[in-house]
């Protein structure tokens, strides 16, 4: 759990702070771990990295026997971890992921031969009035494009250049243009319905380039996926 130097609190609420694993995806906004409690032994817990936001997740075990869970990791839209229960021994069990946001493939150059980036804004929990997608080291001053969709794409465009965005899905196109830094964001207000969690998104930003790969016209970012989920 991030300590003093990183500017973080440090959890101290369950005496030994972890027994086992600690997951935490980037730019996910709680981290899991196989916490240690006298009353419920080693059991799955989550945290936000305050004492307040440190909560039992599963008591897979109930009471203080443990389900030691370990090896959480995603596989698809899902976690994936280990834990033990008497009844079946040691088992696999899947959860929903946190609210979550990361990127997947790559995308293409334009000027000064940079790829453009693209990355989600804050975390996606629902609720998050001040989330979005910034763009950033693409060509200054230039008019840009971003597509947001409901499936990831990967369609060759040539030039090394990908489609990244499902546009056989629903999706809606945002217009931006660059600043001086080369940089834009496309606010996004995600509001609190719960029917809308699990949603993923996916996202990829378009720059206007004349040094783009492709065509000579076009960068293109490569995609940033965010999955929503109640704080």
């Amino acid at each position: 759990i991030p300590g003093p130097e990183s500017g973080l609190p440090t959890v101290r609420l369950l005496g030994p702070t972890f027994d086992g694993f600690f997951f935490a995806p980037p730019n996910a906004g709680v981290a899991s771990f196989a916490g240690v409690s006298a009353e419920h032994g080693i059991e799955l817990w989550r945290t936000d990295g305050t004492a307040r936001g440190t909560i039992l997740h599963a008591d897979l075990c109930p009471g203080p026997m443990s389900s030691s869970p370990t090896a959480m990791g995603f596989a698809g839209d899902r976690l994936y971890f280990s834990a033990f229960e008497p009844a079946h021994g040691r088992e696999p069990y899947a959860m929903d992921p946190p609210a979550l946001a990361g990127s997947y493939f790559a995308g293409c150059p334009g000027t000064g031969g940079i790829d453009p980036e693209l990355a989600a804004l804050g975390t996606p929990f629902l609720g998050n009035a001040a989330f979005g997608f910034r763009l950033t080291r693409a060509r200054p001053v230039s008019a840009a494009a971003l597509h947001v969709g409901f499936g990831p794409g990967n369609l060759p465009l040539g030039g090394g250049c990908a489609l990244l965005v499902d546009l056989a899905l629903p999706y809606a196109p945002f217009a931006l243009g660059t600043d001086v830094r080369g940089e834009g964001v496309v606010p996004l207000s995600l509001p609190v319905d719960p029917l809308l969690a699990g949603l993923q998104i996916f996202a990829q930003g378009i720059v206007v380039d004349p040094s783009g790969a492709f065509a000579g016209a076009l960068s293109f970012t490569g995609g940033s996926r965010a999955i929503l989920q109640p704080q």
